[in-house]
């Protein structure tokens, strides 16, 4: 059971000639969007989303929906995250380069799928009052795979003391190995190019991006 409120569909919608894409009505969750909220103000958060991925990430079934941009091997998109991080300025973009070369060549994930939110960044969390976890939501991109997907969110969420919460709490008892926090780490890397450059119409989002690679180069080769 997860130890979080996540949307129960209260009624679905199919595509129609006005609007052309599936669509849902989903329960309201009160609380706040986590990316409105400095990342300094989130460690509360930390214990409380480490044991959510504890329970969300369970075997998945064999017959279990993939999607094809989330819990796969980041190394078939090695051509379009050097190019974005090309994008980016003097010094940042070698750095940016080199961390992206040594993380994504980590061993890719072997083990059973597990089940994954696959787009677990600030947008999709809801904090209560008293800064701990509402919910977690936006689950179109739910995917089975590889659970460094999720785990990139220690980087796009956390600044380094929430950061460190999430990892103690998730590595108790050795439970995650160093290759998926290498991967993680690429992971973040992809994402945060892809938010900071791809949402300047939301600039929580695309702050989040930015939190994300300055977080990562703060981190060792």
């Amino acid at each position: 059971m997860l130890t979080a409120p996540v949307p129960q569909p209260v009624y679905a919608g199919h595509p129609t000639r006005s609007y052309p894409y599936p669509w849902m009505v989903a329960p309201w969750f009160e609380g706040t969007r986590v990316a409105a909220v400095p990342p300094s103000e989130r460690t509360a958060l930390a214990t409380d989303l480490a044991d959510f991925l504890w329970t969300l990430h369970a075997p998945a079934p064999a017959h279990a929906p993939i999607n094809p941009f989330r819990g796969m091997s980041l190394a078939q998109e090695g051509p379009d995250t050097r190019a974005r991080a090309r994008i980016n300025q003097e010094p940042q973009r070698d750095a940016l380069l080199r961390r992206w070369e040594s993380w994504v060549s980590a061993p890719d994930f072997d083990d059973v799928d597990l089940w994954l939110h696959g787009d677990l960044h600030p947008a999709n969390i809801v904090m209560s009052g008293d800064g701990r976890l509402a919910a977690v939501i936006d689950w179109g991109d739910m995917t089975v795979g590889d659970p460094a997907c999720d785990l990139a969110t220690a980087w796009l969420t956390f600044d380094q003391q929430g950061r460190a919460i999430f990892r103690e709490r998730l590595d108790h008892g050795g439970a995650i190995d160093p290759a998926t926090w290498q991967r993680a780490r690429a992971w973040a890397l992809y994402l945060g190019l892809m938010l900071a450059q791809d949402c300047a119409d939301d600039p929580d989002l695309q702050e989040c991006g930015r939190h994300a690679l300055r977080s990562l180069l703060d981190e060792s080769v």
